[in-house]
């Protein structure tokens, strides 16, 4: 599987794949942010932490990018996973 989603990602041109690559680490920061907050600031979850970590991720990138960027950021970061 890993092997698999490698081959895919060297397939990509060089461009697509730094972009892709920038995508991923703005929303891994965006989630870890999100972690950051929960804790001292023990914000009531209903669930599991990394769960509301991830939406929190995607709510500060729609908030903070254009429409069209947040979205090919999103799905980005859900084919990273």
């Amino acid at each position: 599987m890993i092997r698999a989603c490698l081959t895919a990602l060297t397939l990509l041109p060089a461009p697509a794949f730094a972009d892709f690559t920038e995508n991923d680490l703005l929303a891994i920061c965006y989630d870890e942010l999100g972690h950051a907050v929960i804790d001292p600031m023990q914000v009531p979850i209903f669930g599991q932490e990394e769960d509301a970590a991830d939406s929190l991720s995607i709510l500060l990138i729609d908030a903070l990018y254009d429409s069209d960027d947040a979205e090919v950021i999103a799905y980005d970061s859900a084919s990273l996973f």
